[in-house]
């Protein structure tokens, strides 16, 4: 598999996993009306990661019962 391709498995991963945390987080009784911010080390549109960041926000805010915003930081 190619560096591209790891990297590529490497955020998916991450992502998937992010998105179970938070899921156990909002079974945990999560403070309601608390907003999580999602940090995207990449600019908008840059990445796969943030395609599926954003693509996973909306059931993760429902799930939450709270708003997520995800914000792009180029270099965090």
């Amino acid at each position: 598999m190619s560096t591209i391709g790891r990297t590529i498995v490497t955020h998916i991963a991450a992502v998937l996993f992010s998105a179970i945390s938070f899921n156990v987080l909002a079974q945990a009784n999560w403070p309601n009306g608390q907003t999580v911010r999602v940090i995207v080390p990449f600019p908008g549109g840059a990445s796969t990661l943030d395609y599926l960041v954003r693509t996973l926000t909306p059931d993760l805010s429902k799930s939450l019962g709270s708003p997520v915003i995800v914000d792009n930081k180029p270099g965090a």
